[in-house]
C-alpha cells in the first residue's frame, strides 16, 4: 500500500485530511471580479468584527471610571481608526491578484458601512461638525489604505516542500 508522509503521519495516498472532515475545502470564485469582492467583503466584515470587539473592551475598561464619558470619544475614535486599519490589510490579505482594485473597492465599501452605521446613531453621540466629520472620513480613507498597504507587503512565509533523504 502506497502512503504519502505528512509531518510524521502517514496516510493512504488520496485519502482525505484531517482538518477538513471529510469534506472539500471552500475554494474561491473562479471570477477574478468576484474574487476581488469577496476579498474586500471578508476585510469589511472583519474590521467591522474588529471594531465592535474594541468598542467593547474600551466600554469595559472605562467603565470604572470616575467620569466614563470623557474617555468615550477617543475610545470610539481609537476603535474607528484601528478597525479601517484592519479592514485594509484583511482585504488585501485575501485577495490573490493585484491589490489596487481591493484597496479602492474596500474603502468604498468601509465608508458606505461607517456612514450607513453613523446614519442609525442619534445626533447627540457624535456631535461632530460637517468639517469634523469630512476629516474622520479622509482619516478613515487613509487608514485603510495603510492597512491595505501593510498587508501587501507584510513578509512572506516560505511553504517548505520536505526534504529528500
Amino acid at each position: 500500500m502506497e502512503t504519502q508522509k505528512h509531518k510524521s503521519v502517514k496516510r493512504p495516498v488520496g485519502a482525505k485530511h484531517r482538518h477538513t472532515h471529510g469534506k472539500e475545502p471552500v475554494k474561491a470564485p473562479s471570477n477574478p471580479f468576484l474574487r476581488i469582492f469577496r476579498a474586500c467583503g471578508l476585510g469589511v466584515l472583519g474590521g467591522a468584527l474588529i471594531g465592535i470587539l474594541l468598542l467593547v473592551i474600551g466600554a469595559y475598561v472605562v467603565s470604572g471610571a470616575e467620569d466614563p464619558d470623557r474617555f468615550l470619544r477617543p475610545i470610539a475614535l481609537l476603535a474607528l481608526a484601528l478597525s479601517s486599519l484592519c479592514c485594509g490589510f484583511i482585504s488585501v490579505h485575501f485577495a490573490e491578484q493585484s491589490a489596487f482594485p481591493v484597496y479602492v473597492l474596500s474603502a468604498i465599501l468601509w465608508l458606505f458601512v461607517s456612514f450607513s452605521v453613523s446614519l442609525c446613531l442619534p445626533a447627540g453621540i457624535g456631535g461632530f461638525s460637517p468639517i469634523y466629520s469630512i476629516a474622520l472620513r479622509i482619516l478613515q480613507l487613509i487608514f485603510v489604505l495603510l492597512g491595505a498597504f501593510l498587508g501587501k507587503n507584510r513578509p512572506r512565509r516560505i511553504k517548505h516542500r520536505g526534504r529528500k533523504g
